[in-house]
Order: structure tokens, then C-alpha cells, then sequence
């Protein structure tokens, strides 16, 4: 009995992906420098950090730098930690990123991940939770796939 009320408790009230993902979320800037962006993603053990440029968040993920890195062998100049985010990125910021608004479901950021697979559109490396859901806001969280693993097997549900 205690099992079937906890699962009616949880479809009553299914869990927002706030408060439940809200991390405090460095952003860096598009003039910071790529070394300092890789020496925090290396200090966190993280694939991916925030960059805000013109006014929107993005990422900077281990795949754009590698992009970057291999693209830019024998054209630039100076050491490649000293180059700005902005250079780095380019418009590939927006490329793995979606937002989501605080009151979100944790379904609906499932959801986009699974979509992207289904749909074969370019891997979703990380949903960003703002006011309102809008890249222009202030990062309140982050959701990764790793984030969601086992989610459907969480209590209640679990068996």
C-alpha cells in the first residue's frame, strides 16, 4: 500500500527539473581564455562549462576544443591556452545546448535528450535551466545525460 501511494504522490506531483538540478553554474565570458575555461573543466572533472557570448549562454565542450585545436594547427600564433573563448568557439557555442525553465518537468529534459538520439540531430551535450527557459537569462542549473541515468528507476518506482 505504501509503494502504490508513493507512486500516486509522484504522478500527482511529478519532480521540476528545479530545485532538483539547481547548481550554481560558473559562466565564463567570451574574452576569458581557453586555458581557463580547461583548467576548471580539468579541476571539476567536467566535459563542458557555460560561456556566455553576446548575451546568450552556450557551451564550451572537450569536442569543440578538440575542433578548435585541430583546425587551428599551424595558422595561429602564440600559445593555444591564451586564445579567448570567443576565438575557440566561434558559433559552435549554441550547437549542443538547449534551455529549459525552472518549473520544467524532469520528463521534458528526458525528453529533448531522447529526441536528439531518435532524431539523429547532433549530440545534446548539456540542457541549461534559465527564468523563462531563454538563452539570454541566468543559469540556474544544468541537466547532462549523465544526470538522467537511471532517473526512470529512481524511487518511488523502483522495484
Amino acid at each position: 500500500m505504501e509503494r502504490l501511494e508513493a507512486i500516486l504522490a509522484f504522478l500527482s506531483e511529478p519532480p521540476r527539473v528545479l530545485p532538483r538540478f539547481r547548481r550554481r553554474v560558473r559562466v565564463f565570458r567570451g574574452e576569458d581564455t581557453l586555458g581557463s575555461a580547461l583548467e576548471h573543466m580539468v579541476r571539476k572533472d567536467y566535459s563542458q562549462v557555460v560561456v556566455r557570448l553576446d548575451g546568450r549562454l552556450g557551451l564550451l565542450t572537450a569536442d569543440d576544443v578538440t575542433h578548435w585545436l585541430g583546425s587551428s594547427l599551424g595558422k595561429r600564433r602564440g600559445k593555444p591556452q591564451q586564445a579567448s573563448l570567443r576565438e575557440a568557439l566561434g558559433d559552435r557555442a549554441w550547437d549542443g545546448c538547449e534551455f529549459l525553465p525552472g518549473h520544467a518537468l524532469v520528463d521534458d529534459a528526458l525528453r529533448i535528450f531522447e529526441e536528439a538520439i531518435r532524431n539523429w540531430k547532433p549530440r545534446v551535450h548539456a540542457i541549461l535551466i534559465t527564468r523563462g527557459g531563454r538563452p539570454d537569462g541566468r543559469a540556474l542549473g544544468i541537466i547532462t545525460p549523465w544526470d538522467l541515468l537511471g532517473y526512470g528507476l529512481s524511487p518511488p518506482l523502483a522495484a
